[in-house]
């Protein structure tokens, strides 16, 4: 996913915003997703996605840039806690002395269905409500860090 962004095809070109037809997980939908729903598996990072990483983060810190390497929120019965993944993701900040923020360890956002698209897909997207919510935590994270 992060590799496809940074390197789209011809085909996966971004053309600008395109606002969702998918409405918010719903009181109807959100029975399936606390009951019969099987959660993503904690997977890793793509090898192949992990040394692109690595230089992004060297090359901004080389001119001075400051990032912050962030997991998009998930709705919480979406995704099982990926331990294997945030540990990966975690131990390359550290390593490279950058910060990295988990908004799935975020309550406030993550248990709000409200927040997420309803689909079944194997990525989830935010609704523009949480687009708002995750911006205040992220605006407000980067404060705490003296990113600006």
């Amino acid at each position: 996913m992060f590799f496809k962004g940074l390197f789209p095809s011809e085909k996966d070109l971004l053309k600008g915003f395109i606002k969702s037809n998918y409405l918010s997980i719903s009181d109807s939908s959100l029975n399936t997703y606390n009951n019969n729903w099987n959660s993503f598996p904690d997977t890793r990072v793509d090898q192949r996605v992990l040394p692109i990483i690595k230089k992004l983060i060297k090359e901004f810190q080389t001119k001075g840039i400051k990032i912050l390497i962030y997991e998009s929120p998930m709705y919480n019965r979406y995704f099982a806690y990926l331990k294997k993944r945030n540990m990966q993701l975690d131990s390359i900040c550290q390593l490279l002395n950058n910060p990295f923020v988990n908004l799935n360890l975020e309550p406030s956002i993550i248990r709000n269905p409200n927040y997420f698209e309803n689909t079944k897909e194997k990525s989830q997207h935010l609704t523009s409500k949480e687009g708002e919510a995750v911006s205040k935590v992220l605006a407000n994270k980067i404060i705490q860090l003296k990113l600006l």
